[in-house]
């Protein structure tokens, strides 16, 4: 561990009892996760030989009052906020990398990814995400994160969700990924059964870019991001071949 540089954003690495790749896996977790929530997956990648880095993203909880989200680059919107945590964690991991994100901030690893050209990264793995209609996925959060059916109320956060977004997110996915280079792999993992980031959504946010290698991964009894825990027949084999396709051994 002495020889890992120290990692902002409370970031920790988990190294393989055996390590076999000379890649690490960068983990972006989901709206509301923790390196906590990542555990089962961060003990499967370990399993395979990779070291692995988790961290902490901001803006990752509801909560009131707020401050304006606000990026390091004077962009407005969470994702902006995570893309630009990211595109640091990425300076900071030495070495070659693959990125494992999960529900919406995929959409931001991606732009990190895409800012810094791909330079070091060599495949992302997306997981039960990104939505392309953003604002639906965000009416879905609310339901579930409030437990409310009420349309009047989900109605009411919708102002919050526009400004949680920010500006322009259709025309900042079109420019992520056209900015990615022509080949770079994606595996999209999605759930037929998740009701905050349907299948559709995914499916829409990643159409029109021919120059991703895109690998899709459909779960027909899967929820958000349970893949692993409950459809590991389907999940491992898959995303064990991803990982292994796309590094080189130690």
């Amino acid at each position: 561990m002495n020889s890992n540089p120290k990692l902002p954003y409370l970031g920790q690495w988990h190294l393989a009892s055996e390590p076999k790749f000379a890649e690490t896996v960068l983990f972006v977790h989901h709206f509301g996760g923790s390196t906590r929530t990542l555990r089962r997956h961060i003990e499967f990648i370990n399993g395979l030989g990779f070291n692995a880095v988790s961290f902490q993203l901001d803006f990752n909880e509801l909560s009131f009052p707020m401050r304006l989200p606000l990026s390091a680059k004077s962009d407005f919107g969470i994702f902006s906020i995570w893309r630009d945590q990211i595109e640091v964690m990425l300076n900071a991991v030495p070495g070659s990398k693959i990125v494992f994100a999960f529900s919406n901030p995929s959409f931001s690893t991606i732009a990190a990814i895409a800012l810094r050209h791909a330079s070091d990264v060599r495949a992302c793995i997306c997981d039960g995400g990104p939505a392309y209609n953003i604002i639906r996925s965000w009416w879905n959060l609310i339901g579930h994160k409030y437990k409310s059916k009420s349309s009047l109320f989900k109605a009411a956060m919708l102002p919050l969700g526009f400004i949680f977004i920010g500006p322009n997110f259709k025309a900042k996915v079109a420019n992520a990924l056209s900015t990615l280079p022509i080949g770079f792999p994606i595996l999209s993992i999605r759930g037929w059964q998740d009701n905050l980031v349907p299948y559709e959504e995914i499916e829409a946010f990643f159409e029109g870019h021919p120059n991703i290698d895109l690998k899709v991964l459909s779960l027909p009894e899967g929820k958000h991001l349970d893949g692993l825990k409950n459809q590991s027949k389907e999940y491992i084999p898959v995303v064990t071949e991803f990982l292994n396709k796309h590094s080189g051994s130690i």
